[in-house]
Formats: structure tokens, C-alpha cells, sequence
């Protein structure tokens, strides 16, 4: 999945929660594209 906006991909938080799977990070204009398949 392509993200809206550059994100510092060292900063990921994951929770999962009641079968949902919620992934956090934190904004970056220094970090690269990253696609998550």
C-alpha cells in the first residue's frame, strides 16, 4: 500500500486490537518511498 505522505519508517508503532491492526508513524520529508505489500 503507497502512504499519502512521506513517513519516518523507523518510527512504526503497531497495536492490534478486537482483529483490527493499527500501524502508526510519524511524518518525514527525509525518508524514502516505501511500499507495504
Amino acid at each position: 500500500m503507497r502512504l499519502p505522505t512521506r513517513v519516518d519508517e523507523h518510527s512504526a508503532e503497531a497495536t492490534f486490537n478486537n482483529g483490527v491492526l493499527e500501524v502508526s508513524f510519524e511524518k518525514s520529508d527525509d525518508a524514502a518511498d516505501i511500499d507495504l505489500a
